[in-house]
């Protein structure tokens, strides 16, 4: 485990672009979006280079913050009282506790990417990211400190016995214990799971004091996780893994989406499920059980990340800058930006 480091606080200076069209003029083929985060008819969009923008009117105009430099930013959350952390290279933290209209930088001690962050209602956070990196902040991103997790499966578990692991991972073995970790997500402050690569699934139910690997229906690197509740997850990843599980993780189903692209990003939007990823993959499920279908989106670049407002209302986006918004439920897409 390494020794937690003296957390330094740096606030930034928030100088911001207009909220006017030419905002999003500026966003160029040689950007990237990796986070989209709605909350209410505001929504923070995060990406490279050192891109934070924002709107307050569902994407109708926008605003760009200074997010203090130019490393890639992969991943946002904020939570129900305002508390919301940015995560990015090289260890990068930034901090809000006023819902986004100030940001801090922390210093978490480490220089591993960081790919994904979940903060709960209380202020429980945690990010993951490159080599098995796992920090947690108790205090909604003041201090940070690392966790461990078990690469190999419980003892006494039939995974165990019969050593069921990926292919990938017998190529490379004892890689798991520094597999990169993708996305995090708590459906509490004590219940929460990981997924990255070899198709792993972590789970917690103290808080991340120990994490557990979990039976997984792929060996497939997994990029997205959502909890809809304790019991209901959804997970996605390269290649077109889709699987779910309703039990907490205890066993994971493996549906068949109708693609072999990699999914990079999934959002519930009411009854509907959304799947983003390469080549401008959209994909939507009008219901449990019910097939995919694919959208048009009208481009063959990457889309990364996608979030609705309601049933009908939403975006994506990803590669060269691209964001597209929709008002009928994914039937058509109109470009915001990108080139």
């Amino acid at each position: 485990m390494r020794t937690p480091a003296i957390f330094l606080i740096t606030v930034l200076s928030l100088a911001s672009t207009p909220a006017t069209a030419g905002v999003l003029d500026e966003i160029s083929h040689r950007d990237k979006i990796y986070d989209i985060h709605i909350q209410g008819d505001e929504v923070f969009v995060v990406g490279y280079p050192g891109l934070l923008l924002h709107s307050k009117d569902r994407g109708k105009t926008w605003e760009k913050i200074d997010s203090g430099g130019r490393d890639a930013l992969f991943a946002i959350d904020i939570n129900e009282k305002g508390r919301g952390l940015i995560v990015g290279r090289t260890g990068l933290v930034l901090m809000t506790t006023d819902g986004g209209k100030t940001w801090a930088k922390r210093d978490t001690g480490i220089k591993e990417h960081l790919f994904n962050v979940d903060i709960t209602g209380s202020g429980q956070a945690w990010a993951v990211g490159h080599f098995g990196t796992i920090l947690h902040s108790p205090d909604g991103g003041l201090s940070w400190k690392p966790q461990e997790f078990q690469a190999e499966f419980p003892e006494g578990t039939p995974e165990a016995e019969m050593g069921v692991i990926s292919d990938a991972e017998k190529e490379n073995e004892g890689a798991a214990v520094e597999a990169r970790l993708n996305a995090v997500a708590f459906a509490d402050d004590q219940r929460g799971w990981i997924a990255g690569e070899f198709g792993m699934v972590l789970h917690t139910v103290d808080g991340g004091r120990t994490w557990k690997r979990q039976p997984s229906a792929s060996g497939k690197l997994l990029f997205a996780l959502h909890v809809l509740d304790k019991n209901r997850l959804l997970a996605a990843g390269s290649e077109g893994t889709f699987m779910e599980t309703g039990d907490g993780g205890k066993s994971w189903k493996a549906a068949d989406p109708g693609t072999q692209q990699h999914i990079l990003g999934l959002y519930p939007a009411g009854d509907r499920l959304y799947l983003v990823g390469r080549d401008g993959l959209v994909m939507v499920r009008e219901g449990q059980g019910q097939p995919f279908k694919r959208l048009s989106a009208g481009l063959y670049t990457w889309l990364m990340t996608v979030g609705f407002f309601d049933e009908n209302t939403g975006l994506v986006a990803g590669g060269r800058g691209h964001m597209l918004q929709t008002s009928d439920a994914g039937e058509s897409w109109k470009r915001i930006s990108g080139r």
